[in-house]
């Protein structure tokens, strides 16, 4: 958690649908969505804690503990692959 945020890159390049910004006790996830507001009410749904949703960058910003993510590896997964689709669409 000495890091202001981990990026994503591929080939050398920033590839940052994605930014996680650690913390000591959990992470906070940045993931650029177009349609925040149902992936908002599907994090709410499964007790996953979202902070805000970034209107001007298009970005849901929750965070994520260990038993977050143990708990809610497919929606974590669904949240992930659709903000892949759109970077690189």
């Amino acid at each position: 958690y000495n890091k202001y945020y981990i990026g994503l890159s591929r080939r050398g390049h920033p590839n940052n649908f994605v930014v996680f910004r650690p913390k000591k006790k959990f992470v906070r996830v940045e993931a650029r969505l177009s349609d925040m507001d149902s992936y908002k009410a599907l994090l709410e749904e499964k007790d996953v804690e979202v902070i805000s949703l970034d209107k001007a960058d298009n970005r849901i910003k929750f965070r994520l503990t260990k038993q977050d993510t143990d708990n809610n590896r497919e929606t974590l997964k669904q949240v992930f692959e659709t903000a892949y689709k759109e970077w690189i669409a």
